[in-house]
C-alpha cells in the first residue's frame, strides 16, 4: 500500500513541475512589445495551478482582469444645471454656440 502512495505523490509532483515549466517557457516566449507577459494558451490552461505555486502572480492576474473590465467613462456633454430643492428652482445654463 505504501508503494501506491509513493507513486501517487511522484505523479502529482511531476505534474506540478511540468505545469510550472510550461508556464515559465510560455511566459519567456510570449512577451509583448512593452516586455510584459501576455496571456497565452499555457497561461489560460494552467493559470489556476500556476497561481498556487506563484502567489505573487495572483495579484497580476486580478489586476489584468480589472483593467480588462474597467470602463472608461467620458465626461458629460450635457449643459450644466443647478437644482435648488429648498427654493424649488432649477437653473439650466444654455450651451455655448457652435462654431460651424
Amino acid at each position: 500500500m505504501s508503494s501506491g502512495w509513493g507513486v501517487l505523490v511522484t505523479v502529482v509532483v511531476l505534474v506540478a513541475v511540468v505545469a510550472v515549466l510550461l508556464e515559465r517557457l510560455s511566459a519567456r516566449g510570449l512577451r509583448g512589445a512593452r516586455g510584459s507577459v501576455s496571456d497565452g494558451v499555457g497561461a489560460g490552461m494552467l493559470g489556476g495551478l500556476v497561481d498556487v505555486f506563484q502567489p505573487s502572480r495572483t495579484h497580476l492576474t486580478q489586476e489584468r482582469e480589472r483593467q480588462r473590465t474597467a470602463i472608461a467613462q467620458r465626461p458629460s456633454e450635457a449643459p450644466p444645471f443647478d437644482v435648488d430643492l429648498d427654493a424649488g428652482v432649477v437653473r439650466i445654463t444654455p450651451p455655448p454656440p457652435r462654431a460651424d
